[in-house]
């Protein structure tokens, strides 16, 4: 992350990114700078120098040596592997990964990942900023006190912690990888491996009994002015949004659906547009059209969880 290009999050990849990020001019401010475009110019790199698709590549030299069915990882329009996110993995996957970390490289015994590479890995590289709730960043690892981790957007999260030998993973829907991570820091790391030997089983269900208080859906009073001027409307999707934490808590439908459509060809189909609200008594219909094909699903308004597709 620090190529000190000009940042270009969300970029169109309909081109050869390679080329475009050749062509992109330099940052004044030298540094850190989070860019998706600095991963892809790593995919690039390995599968020109291997002749594979980074997913080929990697399914040959790790996964399927840790048990890791291939995932799908998105391309751009030139088939080159986007790099810095768009892979399907499960939180299972992600914990092989994570524990072959912590295990210096070796999987069953086998040095899977040089042990050298993952130790200079793991190592801090540079400073970031104080946002990113950690102490610095390394080959892809964040470093945060006495541990380490993979992090992805939205919550996905592999976290090595070394002298409890133990790794956590999450996979998560949240709009702030920060949050997350300054939970599980501060709260899950700092008191799941005390040194006593308490049972805990009794707290841990006053605490989710608690929790399961806080988190019931609170019936809101509706607007009913408002969902009759959107009744028999469509909309259509605004431009690419690019202050993302602003955006993805207060405009979440503007700023997915650009991002996946601008930045990854193969997901969703080639048109994703015209979206309808259709406001009932209990419930709300949220549609869009794909490729022609309308697409819907139905969630409550009652204060009750409820999602029908």
């Amino acid at each position: 992350m620090n190529s000190n290009k000009k940042f270009t999050f969300l970029q169109d990849m309909t081109e050869d990114h390679a080329k475009l990020f050749m062509k992109a001019g330099f940052r004044s401010k030298k540094g850190f700078l989070y860019s998706n475009n600095d991963s892809h110019m790593l995919a690039a790199l390995v599968e020109r120098v291997t002749g594979k698709h980074l997913d080929d590549y990697l399914d040959e030299k790790l996964f399927s040596k840790i048990g890791i069915k291939k995932p799908h990882w998105d391309k751009n329009k030139i088939g080159v592997s986007v790099g810095g996110s768009g892979i399907f993995w499960t939180c299972s996957d992600l914990a092989k990964v994570g524990q072959c970390v912590a295990d210096g490289g070796k999987w069953n015994g086998e040095q899977v990942i040089p042990e050298d590479y993952i130790k200079t890995a793991v190592k801090k590289h540079v400073d970031v900023p104080k946002r990113y709730h950690a102490d610095g960043f390394g080959y892809y690892f964040w470093q945060d006190g006495e541990t380490y981790r993979l992090e992805g957007l939205f919550g996905q999260f592999a976290i090595v912690v070394p002298n409890k030998e133990a790794v956590v993973t999450i996979t998560s829907m949240h709009p702030s990888d920060n949050i997350v991570a300054k939970t599980v820091q501060d709260d899950l790391i700092a008191n799941l491996f005390k040194d006593d030997d308490k049972d805990y089983s009794a707290e841990l269900e006053e605490y989710l009994k608690a929790r399961d208080k806080r988190i019931v859906p609170i019936k809101n009073q509706r607007d009913r002015d408002t969902e009759t001027s959107l009744k028999n409307k469509e909309f259509k999707r605004i431009g690419i949004i690019t202050d993302i934490t602003y955006s993805m808590t207060k405009f979440q439908n503007c700023l997915i659906a650009n991002a996946i459509h601008s930045s990854y060809p193969d997901r969703p189909k080639k048109s994703f547009d015209d979206f309808s609200f259709e406001f009932k008594e209990n419930e709300l219909d949220i549609s869009w059209v794909e490729d022609n094909v309308k697409v819907s699903f139905t969630s409550g308004l009652d204060g009750k969880w409820k999602v029908k597709r």
